[in-house]
């Protein structure tokens, strides 16, 4: 892992860079600064997906530090931030950190996102969302589509006659632990084993 110093950041990357991917980065890293729009574009196989994610997360890392949030963040139900302090009687809400979206054309390209993000030093909660589709494990319930399915889910939840929707319940009291990344075929294999919803945990 190499450590870079990039527009006054420090950005650990997997491998010394290419003049184009430091390019790459510094541009994240002044749009990201400057709270700017940011078209870029590289062509195929320099390493555009691996510089994005490097640079955005070292950028939030260095604000977390100036924030403080490493020592003042509490988790509220539902994942957002709340500061000791702040948030809770009315008072002005403490800056929170930003939330980072990555969107993708196509599924595939998640999961190369995912596989990259392994690659990097960087491990912050990720959550893969997708359509029921992608990740029901009920063995019934998978088996329909669009709307049925999601009728289907709705009643089975309801009635409490879906194993693995109870299962997440359970996991969900018993497990505080930041979960590893995992892109969606990852994800539903694992909670199948565990007997616990993918869909109810990429909402956790």
């Amino acid at each position: 892992m190499v450590t870079l110093e990039i527009c006054g950041i420090p950005v650990e990357f997997p491998f010394p860079p290419y003049d184009s991917q430091l390019i790459y980065m510094e541009k994240v890293l002044l749009a990201l600064s400057s709270k700017q729009n940011a078209i870029l574009e590289s062509p195929t196989g320099t390493g555009k997906t691996l510089c994005l994610l490097c640079a955005t997360l070292a950028w939030r890392r260095e604000l977390q530090k100036k924030l403080g949030t490493s020592s003042l963040a509490q988790k509220r139900p539902g994942g957002s931030l709340a500061y000791e302090g702040y948030g809770s009687d009315g008072e002005s809400e403490a800056p929170q950190l930003p939330r980072i979206i990555y969107s993708s054309r196509t599924h595939s390209q998640l999961k190369q996102v995912v596989q990259e993000l392994k690659n990097t030093s960087y491990r912050p909660n990720v959550a893969v969302l997708g359509s029921r589709e992608h990740l029901c494990v009920n063995e019934k319930v998978s088996k329909l589509r669009g709307t049925r399915q999601n009728l289907a889910c709705r009643s089975t939840c309801k009635d409490r006659r879906c194993m693995y929707k109870l299962g997440f319940d359970s996991y969900a009291k018993r497990t505080k632990q930041s979960q590893p990344i995992m892109d969606i075929e990852e994800l539903v294999t694992t909670m199948k084993e565990k007997t616990v919803s993918t869909a109810a945990m990429v909402d956790w």
